[in-house]
């Protein structure tokens, strides 16, 4: 074992490479990638079904096989703030506040900030279900208004906090063809949506499963499976991971990193977890709503001294790795939990 591991990193690289803290940590890790659930609570309690459905979910065209999207790099903008301000009362500040923005088709961009930041807000003005006071949302080239609204909730669907406030009917396959048979799609349709729905969230073995005993995590797959049977051409995923253990984040998290790399659908993965943050192209730091960071995540997470003054910390790789060096370990600081481990095991 190298002479300059402290007595603690010591124990440490033994745990490490006998494969049970590393690993333990490593899920950890994997699993905070915060996906987006907002929980719209009483307003949508005393909604009808059909008007839950007109307004957070997309209707669909009838059109068979897969749908395509473009990859990321295309130019195409999904999503698009041009000076946009918004507030919820006529007389309070600005939560939104001449904001610019936009997401590139088939890109993975999380949003990060504190609560408060106006992160949720910015989910619910990107599909209408806000209306800004001032500038202009486009959903992919087009300006959101009155007549392009419903055509705009086609292309961006949006997964809430709360899995049980999502569903809608006792079986899996009838609670995910729920939203198609709203819009009404034809039976033949319905079906294939719901096997595409299924097989992409890994959920196609629990078809005629009850939803009331699927864990936290199973019914915010089944919830994304809903919103994909769809075929939205962007996900919106406001703070989904919020009420889940740590299994049940990790499940939604390769759920939505897989929809993003395989199916080319936009994500915006809208999070105060850090670590969710590591898998997305670009990361984006919101603070009283104003973008104040963004970039790649890793140097996002570079900036550690201004992310504390957002209220905002490091990913826990990124802890652990910094306690590691303060106890004399001298491992490079990484935010890759494998390099972490490779880093370790050079100090045994």
């Amino acid at each position: 074992m190298a002479t300059h591991c402290s007595p603690a990193g010591r124990v440490l690289c033994k745990c490490v490479k006998e494969k049970r803290v590393f690993q333990n940590y490593h899920g950890v890790f994997i699993v905070k990638k915060r996906l987006i659930c907002y929980n719209m609570g009483s307003k949508f309690s005393f909604c009808p079904r059909s008007r839950f459905f007109s307004v957070c979910f997309t209707d669909c065209a009838a059109s068979g096989g897969n749908v395509r999207y473009k990859n990321f790099g295309s130019n195409m903008k999904a999503i698009e703030f041009t000076n946009v301000s918004f507030r919820y009362e006529d007389d309070s500040p600005f939560v939104i506040d001449k904001l610019n923005f936009s997401v590139e088709e088939g890109e993975f961009v999380a949003v990060l900030g504190h609560n408060g930041s106006g992160k949720s807000t910015l989910a619910r003005l990107s599909n209408g279900l806000l209306i800004p006071d001032a500038g202009t949302v486009s959903v992919f080239g087009v300006p959101l208004t009155d007549k392009t609204l419903f055509d705009a909730r086609k292309n961006v669907g949006v997964v809430f906090q709360n899995p049980d406030n999502q569903t809608v009917a006792t079986i899996v396959e009838d609670d995910v063809a729920f939203g198609a048979e709203n819009v009404g799609l034809p039976r033949e349709e319905i079906g294939k949506r719901i096997d595409f729905a299924l097989r992409a969230v890994g959920m196609q073995d629990y078809r005629n499963a009850t939803v009331a005993r699927l864990s936290g995590g199973q019914k915010q797959r089944i919830a994304i499976a809903g919103v994909l049977a769809l075929k939205p051409r962007a996900v919106i995923l406001d703070e989904s991971t919020a009420m889940l253990d740590p299994r049940g984040r990790r499940e939604i998290v390769d759920v939505v990193t897989r929809l993003n790399k395989e199916e080319g659908i936009t994500v915006v993965l809208i999070t105060h977890f850090m670590e969710e943050a590591l898998l997305a192209d670009r990361a984006v730091v919101m603070n009283r709503g104003e973008i104040v960071m963004q970039g790649a995540p890793a140097d996002i997470f570079e900036r550690q001294e201004e992310l504390v003054t957002y209220n905002l910390a490091l990913p826990r790789i990124g802890i652990i790795c910094n306690r590691l060096r303060a106890a004399g370990m001298p491992v490079e600081n990484t935010l890759d939990a494998e390099k972490l481990a490779e880093e370790i095991a050079r100090c045994v």
